[in-house]
Parts: structure tokens; C-alpha cells; sequence
């Protein structure tokens, strides 16, 4: 016998929610920390260790990827990656080329661009 239209929605929403509470979360608690820390940091070195943590989580998340911790990448986090790998020279594909390549090749495509970029550094 098939379950009442009713309940067959209390359960997607019930899901749904779950899921959008997952997603939303690291977000939620990046803007609640957000004040204190900038409170925190209130020096012109403090904003430089910041910023030197965020690109080491950075790097760290895309070798995670490269190396085998898969997951998919949301749709936004798709185009953070793209942006990220078109702001070097060294990228040399297209926004099209990367927006049609999938999640590892993306990745490994940015690491890329940011790995040249940082040889030119030296």
C-alpha cells in the first residue's frame, strides 16, 4: 500500500533540512567567528598570519583532493576554484575549459597555476 502524500513529504523535508543544515553550517560558523577574530587581530602582522592560515588551508584541502579524499564539489565551491585558478597568468585554460573539466582535474588544474606562480616568486 503507498504511504499518504503527507508523509512521503514530512520525510523529504525532514531529509532536506538535514542536508541543508550540513551545508549551511561551515558557513553559519565562519560568520559567527568572523567578529572575533577581527577583534583579535587588530595589528598589520596579526592580518598576515590570517591570511597565511587561510592559503595553507587552502593548499592543504586541495592536496587532500588530489590526493584521494574525494568529494564533490558544490556548485559554489566550483566557481571559488575556477576564480581561484583564473586569477594567475600561468592558467592557461579558459573559464569554459575549466568549468568542463571535473572535480579532480579542476583542482589539480588551480594547484597547478598557483604551484607555477609561486616558482616565478623565487
Amino acid at each position: 500500500m503507498p504511504e499518504r502524500p503527507a508523509e512521503v513529504t514530512a520525510e523529504v523535508l525532514g531529509r532536506g533540512s538535514i542536508y541543508t543544515l550540513g551545508t549551511a553550517a561551515p558557513v553559519l560558523a565562519q560568520l559567527a567567528v568572523t567578529p572575533f577574530v577581527a577583534r583579535l587581530v587588530t595589528e598589520t602582522t596579526g592580518y598576515g598570519q590570517v591570511a597565511v592560515a587561510l592559503v595553507v588551508m587552502v593548499l592543504l584541502s586541495f592536496l587532500a583532493m588530489a590526493y584521494g579524499f574525494q568529494r564533490t564539489l558544490t556548485v559554489d565551491e566550483r566557481e571559488q576554484v575556477i576564480d581561484f585558478a583564473r586569477q594567475f597568468e600561468e592558467c592557461d585554460s579558459s573559464r569554459e575549459e575549466l568549468a568542463a573539466q571535473d572535480d579532480v582535474d579542476l583542482v589539480h588544474s588551480a594547484y597547478s597555476a598557483m604551484a607555477e606562480c609561486a616558482k616565478g616568486l623565487r
